[in-house]
């Protein structure tokens, strides 16, 4: 059954076309599906697909390496890691008042005022090397390009002004 035909058969028998199809899934002969619901394990259970015996034919195959990469990638900004630092330290802050609030000083359980604050100098820091490592790269890439520019300059340009 694709798509369209999913729909309407949804539609005549009032039913939620994508909760009849994961439910046909598991007795299905032959199901397809995009590459992350047959590969990551939360989602298989989530939409009930159990592949032991089953026989997997991978479609468009030169394309698994780029979607590995991607599933185990992320990327974040600067202004991401900042941010996140300075949310802990902000978390921590909250902690600590709250618990000197009531009197019962820093909780002790894994999630303490203490573990927030040191996470958060963890982020901040890393924060802070990249962003010098950042500016250390433009700087070497601006020096570099105007070194190519000069040679440029003296090799190319200067004997064809003569």
């Amino acid at each position: 059954m694709d798509i369209e035909e999913l729909k309407i058969f949804g539609k005549s028998n009032a039913i939620c076309p994508f909760f009849y199809s994961r439910e046909a899934a598991t007795t299905a002969e032959l199901v397809l599906l995009p590459y992350n619901y047959l590969f990551d394990p939360n989602t298989r259970t989530a939409v009930n697909i159990d592949w032991k015996g089953a026989i997997v034919v991978i479609d468009e195959a030169h394309n698994l390496e780029s979607f590995a990469s991607d599933s185990a990638s992320f990327e974040f900004s600067l202004i991401d890691l900042g941010q996140a630092g300075r949310e802990l330290e902000n978390a921590e802050k909250s902690i600590s008042a709250s618990a000197n609030h009531e009197g019962q000083g820093a909780p002790t359980g894994s999630v303490n005022a203490s573990n927030i604050a040191t996470l958060a100098a963890i982020f901040l820091s890393f924060e802070k090397q990249v962003s010098e490592r950042s500016q250390r790269a433009f700087w070497k890439t601006s020096i570099l390009a105007m070194k190519c520019a000069k040679w440029i300059q003296t090799k190319w340009l200067h004997p064809l002004q003569s």
